[in-house]
């Protein structure tokens, strides 16, 4: 499909997207690791990629500083920080 085909399919539909993204955002901005207090980033959860009625990825948190990779709502860690020697 041509892509001023696909814009002119799209005209007049409500954008699902945004929203949920700027909620996504919002919320990483917001999160910090529970092993060392840093900044973390998402990543897509390999195992699970979509939650029940989501219109994103299902995301786990990856800290910045530490790579400790926990799962975002409930802080559980699904790895430890890595050591640098």
């Amino acid at each position: 499909m041509k892509a001023a085909d696909a814009l002119k399919a799209l005209e007049g539909q409500e954008n699902v997207l945004q929203p949920a993204i700027d909620d996504h955002e919002r919320f990483f901005h917001n999160l910090s690791c529970p092993s060392c207090g840093g900044e973390v980033m998402p990543i897509v959860n390999t195992r699970r990629l979509f939650s029940t009625g989501s219109v994103l990825p299902n995301y786990l948190a990856k800290c910045k500083n530490c790579g400790v990779e926990f799962e975002p709502y409930t802080g559980i860690q699904i790895t430890m920080p890595s050591v640098e020697g």
